[in-house]
């Protein structure tokens, strides 16, 4: 790494005995803010701790360390490697697969897609049917490692256990291009088992898959006798699992009244395919009022589904096909008919109807793999995390963690995933850690699921880093050398002043301000003078303005204790506060920002001046920069190197997330527009790999919003 030398401080290091000679030395380098007031060692931000081999060429320009090695985090790379000690017996694993990374997975990955699963009652199939959008996923890639000694394909899932793997809708899964979709692997051909830290799946050679098939929303073959009629008969075939079709056969109705509908399927996408099986499946609901079952018939193709012991009970209902591709393209009838004369009233509905087609992969080939699960759960260093326990240090937590004692419970708080990373994959201890931070980030962050796969080595600070990003956080050491999250979140209180409202000694650059807080003894100070001896004292009240109201305020103020008529306007386009002097004072308008006597407590930089000296020979004085309530305010230092010239603006934000880690796309966009600030269209798309969750993409978008609507000083 390299510092700026403009005024030769690499010097100090060749004078004995006064400076440490940084050479063949533990380093920590820590950057400080210089506002003219006190710096503090707590309010450092460390960017390098580890051992500096040697000094480079020195310039007036740059100073910079050669590095030896590096602190517990930076330069690490999160995963490991595939290597010939993770075969599961002698034969050796493939070639093409050794190097590759043992996959690391978070959150929730389960896949439901034609929601059939032999083991589970009805209602929790019908809970876990598919919404309309059927072929969504974010299925996790296994890795093959080869055949074993029984001849088995076998595949690394994941280099650490699991919650939840092999169960139903947790299943393996891979990807026919004959299709170009995803099917499912019979999950009696597949089991897991953990060897080391790995988890391994182990699928039969040969294996036989399933797909899943949906009518093309088309009816034909109506042909109705009586009363009877299927309404609304789309919504049987229309791929949604929530809406329905019904028929109702009345006391009015004749003998043999019905109601009959086709329900087609589409050719189908493989037009060589050699099916084993082909089943029909469907979401139905039937009960009969005043009467008893046997006086109707309903019927899917030639399976009854008029069983009145299950009256009301929404369920599947099943009917089987012949095993080839007529049986795959057959359209599907439905009948509901009145078998006897009767005064009762029968209701049918038809949700949805669906194949389920089995077929046989290639036999010894290889094949891909992908597989639904829940990914890696707490270990114990989330347990004792309550106001009720202490830290590491010994210091009460101020704040318990959202997921307190939740060891082997699934990690998906956004929080709770970056500790982590942390613990689990870079090894910090809880010593190293500032746990608070994490439980304090873990409420704000309460809302968030993240769910996403790490498939290639990446370097830990970047996808930390990249991580926080999306969840309005910031990662770093702090100043006791522990690791700490910071979470922006309206109102929360800035480290050095303690309040809303920072003061000299905070550093900050996202911290969202929703009002302008004036805060007694922090910033209700204004030092001024009409021309007269001595100070002016201006004390503004505490409270929350808008930027109208704390004009008024400063108005107000100014007139109490001034020989002069004031007037104190805010613009809400401009975001600049300006104050005016009438000029029938004794003498010249100043605002006395550096040499008044309250200079610590000044008002000038919260309103945006700049108070590095006073504002003097003028009667009006405009602030130097534009502020606004739900504003991010930054704080100005005195070098322009750290100071950003320019910020990038948008109005029109997009964010695209649930990713398919198949075909690299992001399944799910949320769009949003802005121009509270700025009136032109300035678009700009934004990824976020980390989550398939509605909400915790929102938090990202939220945050773009506040930080790219206008510009920030």
């Amino acid at each position: 790494f390299g510092v700026s030398n403009p005024d030769l401080f690499s010097d100090k290091f060749i004078s004995s005995g006064s400076y440490p000679n940084p050479e063949n030395s533990a380093v920590s380098a820590e950057l400080f803010f210089d506002d003219g007031s006190q710096i503090l060692t707590a309010e450092s931000i460390k960017f390098f701790k580890g051992i500096v081999d040697s000094l480079g060429t020195v310039t007036y320009k740059n100073c910079p360390f050669k590095i030896k090695n590096i602190d517990a985090i930076k330069g690490k790379l999160v995963g490991d490697l595939i290597t010939e000690a993770d075969k599961t017996g002698t034969i050796p694993i493939p070639a093409s697969s050794l190097g590759k990374m043992k996959p690391i997975i978070y959150g929730d990955h389960k896949f439901n897609y034609g929601g059939i699963e032999s083991g589970v009652t009805e209602a929790v199939q019908i809970a876990n049917l598919p919404g309309s959008d059927i072929y969504k996923n974010n299925l996790s890639p296994c890795v093959y490692i080869g055949l074993n000694s029984a001849g088995k394909h076998q595949y690394i899932v994941a280099g650490h256990a699991l919650k939840t793997i092999g169960s139903a809708y947790f299943r393996a899964w891979t990807f026919d291009s004959n299709l170009n979709r995803m099917v499912r692997v019979d999950p009696t051909q597949v089991s897991y088992a953990t060897v080391g830290t790995n988890v391994i799946a182990t699928v039969d050679n040969n294996p036989t898959v399933e797909d899943f098939w949906y009518p093309d929303g088309t009816v034909s073959g109506e042909a109705n006798v009586g009363g009877g009629d299927w309404e609304t008969h789309g919504n049987s075939c229309d791929r949604d699992f929530a809406s329905r079709s019904r028929s109702e056969l009345v006391s009015g109705d004749i003998r043999f009244s019905k109601a009959h509908i086709e329900i087609d399927f589409p050719d189908y996408t493989n037009q060589s395919a050699s099916p084993t099986a082909v089943e029909v499946y469907a979401k139905v609901n039937y009960y009969v009022t005043g009467g008893v079952g046997n006086d109707f018939n309903a019927l899917l193709n030639t399976s009854a589904f008029d069983d009145i012991t299950k009256s009301g009970d929404t369920r599947i209902i099943f009917a089987a096909e012949t095993a080839d591709l007529a049986g795959i393209e057959n359209s599907v009838s439905i009948e509901h008919e009145k078998a006897t004369v009767n005064t009762f009233t029968s209701h049918a509905y038809v949700y949805m109807i669906w194949k389920l087609i089995k077929y046989k992969l290639t036999a010894n080939a290889s094949f891909p793999l992908y597989v639904a699960c829940e990914g890696r759960e707490y270990g114990t260093w989330i347990n004792g995390r309550s106001t009720a326990e202490t830290d590491p240090e010994g210091n009460n937590y101020t704040e318990t963690h959202a997921d307190d004692d939740g060891a082997t419970n699934l990690i998906e708080n956004a929080a709770g995933v970056v500790e982590s990373l942390l613990v689990d994959e870079l090894g910090l201890a809880d010593t190293e850690i500032f746990e608070n931070s994490f439980n304090i980030s873990s409420n704000d962050l309460s809302t968030s699921k993240l769910s996403f796969s790490i498939l290639e080595q990446i370097e830990s600070t970047k996808l930390i880093d990249d991580i926080c990003k999306t969840i309005k956080s910031t990662y770093f050491f702090n100043a006791r050398d522990l690791a700490t999250i910071r979470t922006w979140v309206t109102g929360d209180p800035f480290s050095a002043s303690g309040d809303s409202v920072p003061n000299n000694n905070d550093i900050y650059i996202h911290k969202p301000v929703k009002t302008f807080v004036i805060v007694t003894g922090s910033n209700d100070a204004l030092d001024f003078s009409d021309g007269g001896a001595g100070d002016l004292l201006a004390t503004i009240p505490a409270d929350s303005y808008t930027g109208a109201t704390l004009a008024t305020a400063i108005d107000v103020a100014l007139e109490a204790v001034g020989g002069d008529n004031y007037t104190v306007t805010y613009s809400s386009s401009t975001g600049k506060f300006t104050l005016v002097s009438a000029g029938i004072g004794p003498g010249d308008f100043e605002l006395r920002w550096s040499s008044g006597g309250r200079a610590a407590t000044s008002i000038g930089r919260f309103i945006g001046f700049d108070i590095s000296a006073d504002d003097t020979g003028a009667l009006t004085y405009v602030g130097d920069y534009p502020l606004w309530v739900d504003s991010y305010v930054e704080n100005p230092t005195k070098k322009p190197s750290y100071k950003k010239s320019t910020d990038k603006i948008y109005t029109d934000y997009t964010v695209k997330y649930y990713l398919d880690y198949n075909s690299k796309e992001y399944q799910e966009p949320i769009n949003d527009v802005d121009n509270t600030y700025i009136p032109e269209t300035i678009p700009e798309t934004f990824l976020h790999p980390y989550t398939k969750d509605a909400v915790t993409a929102q938090i990202y978008m939220d945050h773009l919003k506040d930080r790219y609507n206008r510009k920030h000083i």
